[in-house]
């Protein structure tokens, strides 16, 4: 069965690839209109939102050479109005105000995290920030 809408883009930004293929999987499953795009680290990321427009960008922060803060402060200079959402395993208050004051990173999710809480955060933030309508998901 497929999605007829308008389709919604969005960057998934992780140097795991296992973490990429879980979240895309859900991302999809609660979103179908969402056309969800893959970068394995910040620099496949930083030249992916140089050239395609996106409506949100979702990062892992520990990637390398390129974080995935510069990978947000980089789309809030090419594309605005894209959501920015920073997935970080970091407690630490000071990478949140820096993240907002740099990147005006919309929402983040603090890693690890379980399934239940990832599709609570993606349905309350991330879906709601691109004023999009989650699939309802079958009881487990």
């Amino acid at each position: 069965m497929g999605f007829d809408g308008p389709m919604t883009r969005l960057l998934l930004v992780d140097d795991d690839d296992s973490t990429r293929m879980i979240l895309r999987r859900f991302l999809q499953r609660a979103a179908p209109q969402l056309v969800v795009v893959e970068a394995h680290n910040g620099e496949d990321a930083i030249q992916r939102i140089a050239n395609d427009p996106f409506d949100a960008v979702l990062s892992d922060y520990r990637m390398g050479l390129v974080s995935g803060l510069d990978v947000l402060a980089f789309a809030l200079l090419r594309q605005p109005d894209a959501v920015r959402v920073l997935m970080t395993g970091f407690a630490d208050p000071s990478l949140a105000t820096a993240a907002k004051a740099r990147a005006k990173v919309h929402a983040f999710i603090e890693k690890p995290i379980s399934t239940r809480e990832f599709e609570e955060v993606v349905r309350g933030s991330l879906l709601a920030l691109l004023k999009l309508e989650p699939v309802a998901q079958p009881e487990a």
